[in-house]
């Protein structure tokens, strides 16, 4: 057996394979090695033969021809159990100054415990505050709408007294108009100049009376349009707290680790609430080594089949972790499975710097930063399973499926000489007896003491009414300025989640928790889906939302099959006009300002995220943009033959058609393979510089059709990538309110591949 590095303080070949406990020198009774199992292998039951100085244990021969210690120094056991002294002394010494300047525990304690019930007094009241803006804020708005109903009754009301009083005169003009018409009717041989100007008067006054009437009809049968304004604008108002409302936390619940479904490897604490996988040096001898390599499982005490549920893991102690749910019949089948690797199992996996959700053998990456503490929402109402990184407020991943009957399960991962362990948070007090609403009752009439020095936050002022021509558009989709607020959103109560990052970016949020990779102070149009809400996962998910999803791409297709069609309109114009083709190949000036105009609104559209949101700076800006990039395509298909240009055509319409089906069902992910797309840009790149050299040399048929293929080939694959952004369904997504962005990067990958395929098929002239 050769050692690579050896032992360097003893030579191997005179060291026997037998071991030899050191002498104690201690008045307490040795135990029986044959009753402990000391100076034995606790894996290969075999007696220690030699201590590894990399792992700090003792090995024994079997252990030797393990991988694991390859390259590792080796000493004999005397030595090792020399350094060993050594180790723990300095440790002892440690904890000695520890201990030494640690002089007043029982103070320290106290003065902590004062500053905890401070802090958690302030953050109470705080809330409560909150929350009493946020009725004071409803019934102000209440009441105003209230008045508007009032103002509107009172004014109707008021114009028909005024009706009543109107009506005997009305009705003596009447009569007065009737018998004046008698009159013109019985008279003979009277000036005819005088009985039209009677009859003019008279028609004046029929038109006032008939205004009466008609207003009588007005006012009795009254626009009800008003009211149901008002009615829709509230309407909207409930249904969008309804959805903010209630928050994950409220249905909080307090799991607890079930010890009968525990690895062996695992130990439970406290009251049933942590959980450690020690990195023992001498492991307990019934695993085996492929078992070790396994994460071990436990199951919460709790199993849930209907409601609402929601529960917080505190997973900053573990590098390596799994949290999820499964489902009963999963718990049947054997719990020391890997947990995500089919259709009964739901989790959220860290493994190092890598998190991924997992469900049935398949693999979502979630770009996050670091998770202290991780949130679960289970609704089984809408079949929701929603994971949160609380500290920063992001949703990391919702799954979506019909669950029956579940269990919170968990997984930690052992690691080289540190404990691992996991702990599960308390949301509710222990020992409440209170329902939820009680609760909440009982800590709105509280008013807990706040320390002196520290100040309640002020309360702003409720928000104006709404106008009449906001509630007449009370049908529309209502924004922060909508009726009955001004210019801010509704106030919220404090959520561990926010409210959906992602309307701008799930960073979220766009992707909340997830880290902008632009270094630069332009907002990114690029978010990772799992993050698009933003919201705190009540809200419809945000960007997470189906509904949200559809009807963004459909705005997006919009926008990009009126850039196609006024593309292609100018392009039949160029090709089948002669008089038309003519002119735009002899004035290249004309060329050369479009694509400085192309230029020009490209960058400002991609570079100036406020510019591409405003409305409608955008629209027009992509309509110029649109009438370059169409005259520069119009122009470039002058030059080639009429059914070259309709083959192409014809070509990228099925070719972009096939990649969006394509897109639409596949599970492969293009969008974590913008490594390959980059290359592929450079390769392109270089071949483009090359034939710009080669120019003047003369045509070169291979490198041109190469040339051709390859930037077909290569925008083909950037038209994939962004209609999977655009879907949301893989690594990186697009915020929903980049429908500009989204509809220029579809428009230029579809318009590239036109122009490849034209070089492709077209003549070398």
């Amino acid at each position: 057996m050769m050692l690579t590095t050896g032992v360097r303080t003893a030579d191997l070949k005179s060291l026997s394979f037998t071991w030899r406990m050191p002498e104690l020198t201690s008045s307490q009774p040795v135990v029986s090695s044959a009753s402990t199992n000391f100076g034995m292998c606790n894996i290969h039951e075999k007696p220690w033969i030699l201590y590894c100085r990399d792992c700090k244990q003792a090995l024994c021969a079997t252990c030797l021809t393990d991988c694991r210690h390859l390259k590792h120094g080796y000493e004999t056991l005397e030595k090792g159990c020399k350094l060993e002294i050594e180790r723990v002394t300095k440790q002892v010494k440690k904890l000695k100054s520890s201990l030494e300047k640690q002089t007043n525990i029982k103070a320290q304690v106290t003065k902590a415990k004062k500053d905890l019930e401070d802090t958690f007094n302030l953050a109470k009241e705080t809330i409560i505050e909150h929350y009493r803006e946020l009725q004071e804020l409803i019934d102000q708005n209440m009441q105003q709408a209230f008045q508007l109903i009032q103002a509107q009754r009172d004014s109707t009301i008021q114009a028909m007294d005024q009706l009543l009083l109107d009506g005997e005169e009305q009705q003596q003009k009447s009569k007065q108009i009737l018998e004046t018409v008698e009159q013109l009717k019985k008279r003979e041989n009277t000036d005819f100049a005088v009985t039209l100007s009677e009859i003019n008067t008279l028609e004046i006054k029929i038109e006032g009376v008939e205004d009466y009437y008609r207003n009588i009809v007005e006012v009795t049968d009254f626009d009800k349009k008003r009211l149901k304004a008002l009615e829709e604008s509230i309407a909207k108002i409930v249904q969008r707290n309804k959805e903010m409302l209630p928050k994950p936390w409220e249905f909080g619940e307090n799991v607890a680790f079930d010890d009968k479904t525990s690895h062996g490897s695992l130990k439970i604490f406290g009251n049933k609430t942590k959980v450690q996988h020690a990195s023992s040096k001498f492991p307990h001898k019934k695993h085996s080594m492929k078992q070790e390599e396994t994460w071990a499982n436990i199951l919460a005490s709790q199993s849930f089949t209907e409601g609402r549920h929601y529960w917080e893991v505190r997973v900053k102690d573990t590098e390596s972790w799994t949290v999820g749910v499964v489902e009963k019949g999963w718990v049947k089948k054997g719990i020391q499975q890997a947990l995500g690797q089919d259709k009964l199992s739901w989790a959220l996996q860290m493994d190092g710097d890598s998190l991924a959700a997992l469900h049935n053998d398949e693999t979502i990456m979630i770009r996050e930063g670091e998770i202290e503490q991780l949130g679960v929402f289970l609704d089984f109402k809408k079949g929701r399973l929603q994971f949160y990184n609380v500290h920063s407020g992001s949703v990391l991943h919702t799954f979506g499926a019909k669950f029956k009957n579940v269990y919170p399960a968990f997984s930690i991962d052992a690691q080289n000489g540190k404990v691992s362990q996991m702990r599960l948070c308390p949301l509710m007090p222990l020992g409440l007896v209170l329902g939820h609403q009680r609760f909440h009752r009982s800590l709105l009439n509280h008013h807990p003491p706040i320390p002196a020095g520290i100040h309640r936050p002020a309360m702003s002022m409720p928000a104006a009414p709404p106008s009449y021509a906001e509630a007449v558009a009370g049908d529309k989709e209502q924004g922060f300025g909508a009726p009955p607020y001004s210019t801010q959103p509704p106030p919220v109560p404090p959520s561990s989640v926010p409210i959906h990052p992602s309307w701008a970016y799930v960073h979220p949020s766009p992707s909340p928790g997830y880290t902008n990779p632009y270094a630069s102070d332009m907002s990114s149009p690029f978010s990772d889906p799992s993050t698009s809400g933003s919201c705190d996962g009540l809200s419809a998910d945000g960007w997470e939302d189906r509904n949200i999803r559809r009807m963004f791409i459909r705005k997006v297709f919009t926008i990009l099959m009126i850039q196609l069609m006024v593309t292609f309109a100018i392009v039949a114009l160029f090709t089948f006009c002669d008089e038309v083709r003519q002119f735009v190949q002899y004035n290249r000036l004309l060329y050369l300002a479009s694509y400085i105009t192309f230029m020009g609104t490209y960058l400002v559209l991609v570079c100036s995220t406020s510019t591409r949101r405003q409305y409608p700076t955008n629209l027009i800006l992509l309509g110029i943009f649109t009438l370059a990039m169409s005259y520069m395509a119009g122009m470039l298909a002058s030059y080639h033959n009429t059914k070259v240009v309709m083959l192409c055509v014809g070509i990228t319409a099925a070719v972009c058609l096939a990649v969006t089906l394509f897109c639409f069902q596949t599970k492969f992910d293009f969008t974590s393979c913008h490594g390959l797309m980059f290359s592929l840009m450079m390769v392109l790149m270089v071949t483009g510089l090359l034939l710009v050299f080669t120019a003047p040399f003369g045509y070169i048929p291979w490198v041109q059709t190469a040339y051709a293929g390859l930037g077909a080939l290569v925008f083909t694959l950037f038209l994939a990538f962004d209609v999977q952004v655009l879907m949301g369904t893989g690594r990186y997504s697009l915020s929903p309110e980049e429908h500009v962005f989204g509809a220029i990067c579809l428009y230029m990958d579809i318009v590239y591949i036109f122009f490849f395929l034209l070089q492709l098929f077209g003549s070398q002239e």
